[in-house]
Order: C-alpha cells, then structure tokens, then sequence
C-alpha cells in the first residue's frame, strides 16, 4: 500500500490561504487581464493615432504623384502595393480612434501583414527588374537596399513575435492565478 506524501497537500493549502478571493480581487484580476490585452488610448496616444493616419494620407498623396511622373514597371507595381499598405494602416488606425483602444495581439497582426506586403515588394521587385538588366549596377543597388530592408523587417518582425509571446505568457499567468484564486474560495466552501 503506497503512502500519500503530506507535503504537496501542504503546499496545496499554504498557496490556496495566501490570499483570500473577494469580489474586489476577481474585479482586480478582470481588469489587470483587460489592461493586459487591451491598450486604451490616452490624449497623447490619440493625438499620435491622428498623426499616424495623417502621415498616411500623405504617403499616399505622395504614391499618387510618383504614379503620375514615373511610368516604369517597377514603379507600377511598387507604388500601388504602398498605397494598399497605407490604406490599410490608416484604416486600422481610424478603427482604434472610433473604439477608443485596441487589442496587443491585432496590432501585432496588422504590422505582419502590412509590412510583409510591403517588404516583399520591396524585395521582389527590384529582383526581377535586375534579371531584365543584370549588367546595370542601379538594378543590383535596388536589390542591395531591398535586403538591407529584408534585414530591418526580420529585426522588426523578431522583437513583434518577442512582445507577442511575453503578452501571451503574462495573460496565461494571470488566468493561472485568477483561477488558482477561485478554487481556493471553492475549497474554503
């Protein structure tokens, strides 16, 4: 016949006693979680998100008048994805100013999708306009800035993926804890 050790029962009960669960406490948890997952405009944030959809709207300004000079194919392929990409992040932005906050992990997603389109217009591109004119050391430049941009997207994209996953273990710590504290208020019924 095998023994039950006392000890984990012990430390069971020391971890459920070490703080008594309250309304105020789960109303604690609900809204530390909800801070956690959630970023809530400030005046100062606000006033950057308007600066954001500014400086979008401007860049696409500036896409449409490069449109209308430049003619070449790289320009015809580049400059439309920009504008797709500017759209969108303005639009994002607009939707985060009319709800007044956003999700950690939405903007987290949105900086993948929208800069990985235009990274990889960036890249590809120039890429197959060099194959047109290997010679061309202009071709070989572009291609050249298009991995240094390769290079600060994987930075960007590496430090994202970093944030994402330390808000994703600071909520499971927290869920842990808020249901730690629940099951002691059941145990002491």
């Amino acid at each position: 016949m095998t023994q039950q050790n006392p000890q984990p029962a012990s430390f069971r009960d020391r971890l459920l006693d070490a703080q008594p669960t309250t309304p105020a406490l789960r109303e604690e948890y609900r809204k530390e979680l909800d801070a956690l997952l959630y970023h809530t405009l400030t005046p100062r944030t606000r006033l950057l998100t308007w600066a954001g959809i500014v400086v979008a709207i401007a860049f696409i300004a500036l896409c449409v008048r490069t449109m209308l000079v430049h003619t070449d194919v790289q320009s015809r392929i580049t400059l439309p994805t920009f504008i797709v990409v500017a759209v969108g992040f303005a639009a994002w932005l607009g939707r985060v100013l009319s709800q007044g906050r956003f999700a950690r992990r939405t903007s987290y997603a949105v900086i993948e999708y929208l800069g990985g389109l235009g990274l990889s217009v960036v890249l590809i591109v120039p890429m197959l306009a060099g194959l047109r004119a290997p010679g061309d050391p202009a071709s070989s430049f572009a291609v050249l800035w298009g991995i240094v941009a390769l290079i600060v997207g994987f930075a960007w994209a590496t430090g994202n993926r970093i944030a994402a996953a330390n808000l994703e273990t600071r909520e499971h710590l927290l869920r842990i804890e808020s249901r730690i504290a629940d099951l002691a208020e059941r145990v002491q019924k």
